[in-house]
């Protein structure tokens, strides 16, 4: 028998359901996007779990990637698609799952307040402000610290970790650029 294709609209539905059962203290949004060589269920939520636990869930109705050296969407194999939803034997055929989480502004707060421990969280409007790497791979701020300590953001480096208290001290006294060692320690 053949499998049935998942297409955005069921997807969608489908992904509502087992968002909603597995987070269900979380409001998601899922939205289907459908056109000329695109399908696509973008999931948008604030606060609530990380995008890689959504994205356990989610990826899993993804058709296949794609493959930015040959400029083509490659399609998995059948049996990669394969799922089993209801009982019915099915397959995925929606090109892209996007997962989208942003933070609330008390949700910030919270996380620089861990992050600096009794250091005062400087104000917002200073979060964009940069401080140089010192590895050569340019700029580093606070509001990247917190995403990536909110659990959203890859480790810049991993024998490095940004030192957000120095961070605070640079930035207080005025400096625009600091050396590396004010704001990585080995790890």
């Amino acid at each position: 028998m053949e499998p049935r294709d998942l297409y955005p609209k069921q997807t969608a539905a489908i992904l509502r359901r087992l968002l909603r059962a597995n987070f269900p203290a979380c409001k998601f949004s899922v939205v289907t996007e459908r056109g000329s060589m695109v399908s696509s269920v973008r999931i948008g939520w604030t606060d609530g779990p990380t995008v890689a636990r959504v994205e356990q869930i989610a990826s899993r109705f993804e058709a296949g990637h794609f493959d930015g050296m040959t400029d083509c969407y490659d399609y998995a194999d059948t049996a990669d698609r394969a799922l089993l939803i209801d009982g019915v034997f099915c397959r995925a055929a929606t090109r892209y799952v996007f997962c989208n989480r942003t933070l609330s502004p008390a949700y910030e707060a919270r996380v620089a307040a861990e992050l600096l421990g009794p250091k005062p969280v400087p104000p917002r409007t200073e979060w964009g402000r940069g401080i140089e790497r010192g590895n050569g791979c340019g700029w580093y701020d606070f509001q990247s610290v917190v995403w990536q300590a909110a659990g959203d953001r890859e480790q810049v480096e991993d024998r490095c970790r940004f030192d957000a208290h120095a961070w605070v001290d640079a930035i207080r006294s005025g400096a625009r650029v600091a050396p590396s060692s004010v704001c990585y320690t080995e790890a």
